[in-house]
């Protein structure tokens, strides 16, 4: 989304919030890009590290 105050104001404001099902594991990221394209490849490069690490965590103890 767009910054439409402060002196960030017309960067592009991106996050990512949640819970992997399969380790439990939660995550928050999120940061702020000059342009939206780059807000998007910096999401999808955070969420996509992020379901990528999971096999370090393994299965929760409600999955086993």
């Amino acid at each position: 989304m767009t910054t439409i105050s402060g002196d960030q104001r017309g960067r592009w404001a991106w996050f990512v919030n949640g819970r992997d099902p399969d380790t439990g594991r939660t995550g928050s990221f999120s940061g702020r890009e000059d342009t939206k394209d780059q807000a998007v490849a910096h999401l999808e490069a955070v969420y996509t590290e992020f379901i990528a690490d999971a096999d370090k965590y393994g299965p929760t103890k409600l999955h086993a």
